[in-house]
């Protein structure tokens, strides 16, 4: 009888062990799926950041539109530079102060920048048009990176053809902030005539 007692401590022994084993796995997959939730959350805010730079362009875009034909010559502080910025080795301007850009929502209403709550992103773009030299700039075609203007009309011969004004450049830089400390920095090269 106390072999089969003794037989009975060595089970009860291997079980618990067995229970500590299987407990420290159970923790480690909840542990894991944490992570990988927490991993998938942030690589959504990051898109999410990533897609609200379009809306910073098309914000850009309307500005240039709505403002080109009088501030064209003359820097627009936080917003717009007339001639093209110095930039640092990823291309970003080394003259932006994101501090001093203004910040819009998604819809183009100003807000405060500062800390971003779950879809509320914080949208910022400064605008430098592509032009070197001194303000104003009045040789546009030795200054400006610009396309060329094509001429119009008929290719046949003896016939008038038509030229049309080249576009100037534009750096568009735009910085969106979303939660969790997401940054997003893109840019997009415009044409305007």
């Amino acid at each position: 009888m106390s072999g089969i007692n003794r037989q009975r401590g060595v089970v009860l022994i291997i079980a618990l062990i067995a229970l500590v084993a299987m407990t420290l796995a159970a923790i480690g997959l909840v542990r894991s799926h944490s992570t990988g939730s927490l991993i998938a959350g942030n690589m959504a805010f990051k898109q999410d950041t990533l897609q609200a730079t379009d809306q910073a362009f098309e914000m850009a875009l309307d500005w240039l539109a709505t403002n080109l034909s009088t501030t064209a010559e003359a820097d627009v502080p936080n917003q717009y530079f007339a001639l093209q910025q110095p930039v640092d080795p990823l291309g970003v301007p080394t003259t932006i102060d994101w501090n001093t850009v203004p910040c819009r929502t998604a819809i183009g209403a100003a807000v405060t920048c500062g800390s971003v709550a779950a879809g509320a992103d914080r949208i910022q773009y400064v605008i430098d048009r592509l032009c070197q030299g001194a303000l104003p700039v009045t040789d546009k075609d030795a200054n400006c990176v610009q396309d060329q203007a094509t001429g119009g009309g008929s290719k046949r011969a003896g016939v008038p053809v038509f030229a049309g004004t080249g576009m100037i450049y534009y750096r568009v830089t735009a910085r969106v902030q979303g939660p969790r400390g997401t940054t997003t920095l893109a840019q997009a090269i415009v044409g305007f005539r």
